[in-house]
């Protein structure tokens, strides 16, 4: 096990438990557009098929309650700090303080991509640190 999940297993255990709620956040990309990786054609043929549209995506950010199972995402069209910022909006929706509920800590774990360490992101992570 390498130190980052030694790090994660007593996390783990308390998410577990009930003690704090464990969320695993990340973001990814999904084409609209289908396309063909490989198809079969005669030797030297041009291959053409026809497709309505445009080719686009779709970005996904998403956070994983880890003891829960239960998977939040947000999309919009970009991979922006702003729409991180939107997720972490969505998770302070779910997760936050909430009359006649117990509020858990949340714990957020992220890699260090543009979008979780940019100043934008870092400012709202911190006016979340409480």
């Amino acid at each position: 096990m390498d130190r980052a999940g030694l790090r994660l297993k007593p996390m783990k255990q308390q998410a577990k438990a009930g003690d704090i709620r464990l969320l695993f956040a990340d973001e990814s990309e999904a084409p609209t557009h289908p396309y063909l990786a490989r198809a079969w054609a005669k030797r030297g043929a041009d291959l053409r098929i026809p497709a309505p549209g445009q080719a686009m995506k779709i970005a996904m950010m998403g956070a994983l309650d880890f003891a829960a199972n239960h998977l939040t995402v947000t999309t919009s069209r970009t991979k922006r700090s702003t729409d991180f910022i939107d997720l972490l909006s969505e998770i302070d929706r779910i997760y936050g303080p909430q009359p006649g509920k117990l509020h858990l800590p949340v714990v957020l774990v992220l890699d260090n991509g543009p979008v979780h360490t940019s100043k934008l992101t870092r400012e709202a992570l911190a006016e979340r640190a409480h």
